[in-house]
């Protein structure tokens, strides 16, 4: 076990945490010339931020209250068994690597305060998503909350996958494809406030509404289930699937 207020653990060819880590205050992970895993242990931290030349693998059930500062050459990978709060930007391989986020227990929320950057963008939560700050830019976001979704920042991802809320609400700032299920529970809402909105895969959500800067299409794959569907486009709105609206 490692505490104290402030921990740095800096390594050379990696670092592996196999034990308990903990700081009151902020606690720096680096590793200038490998990949960062956490094999045992927790991490407990008022804050969380660092570094690493390949990726970044935190699965334990780890105890930090925010996530600052994080570049990797790889992918970067977080799990926290309490609610998340991230308030500085994270970069992995400079947008080429892959980012998940996951927060574990019925309490747990998490908080994007800032900037995201990734190619697929994971993101989950125990309870409630939120986005207070910043955009996510991604080639793929997916992900799922036992609660709500909300991210209705300046958003530039290229296409929805896969993801399930109790409540789904997503902005996007550019052109946006859906090509997996997208479940919202009680409401689903898609908005592009530039470019076009293209439904290619299965959307649903009880009153489900669609927004769009450009045209709104619906590709053979495409399909929508919804009580009552709302929504309007600044350019043609073409939804020819398979759709179960009431």
């Amino acid at each position: 076990t490692l505490s104290g207020g402030n921990v740095s653990l800096p390594g050379y060819s990696g670092l592996t945490l196999g034990g308990p880590v903990a700081a009151t205050g902020t606690l720096a992970l680096s590793s200038s010339q490998g990949a960062i895993n956490q094999t045992a242990g927790t991490i407990a931290a008022g804050m969380l931020t660092g570094s690493s030349a390949g990726s970044a693998i935190l699965l334990q059930a780890n105890l930090v209250g925010t996530l600052g500062a994080f570049t990797t050459g790889g992918d970067f990978t977080f799990n926290n068994a309490q609610s998340l709060t991230v308030n500085n930007a994270l970069s992995v391989n400079g947008g080429a690597g892959n980012l998940t986020l996951t927060t574990t227990g019925a309490s747990s929320d998490l908080t994007l305060a800032s900037n995201l950057t990734g190619n697929t963008v994971i993101l989950g939560a125990g309870r409630n998503i939120n986005q207070t700050g910043g955009g996510i830019t991604a080639t793929r976001l997916t992900g799922n909350s036992t609660g709500s979704t909300t991210l209705t920042g300046a958003n530039l991802i290229g296409t929805l996958g896969d993801f399930s809320a109790a409540g789904f609400n997503l902005t996007n700032a550019q052109s946006l494809t859906v090509s997996g299920a997208v479940e919202g529970g009680a409401s689903t809402t898609l908005t592009t406030t530039a470019g076009d909105l293209a439904i290619n895969g299965a959307l649903s959500g009880t009153t489900t509404t669609l927004i769009s800067a450009g045209a709104i299409t619906e590709g053979a794959g495409g399909n929508i289930t919804a009580n009552l569907l709302t929504g309007h486009s600044v350019g043609n709105a073409t939804l020819d699937g398979n759709n179960h609206i009431n």
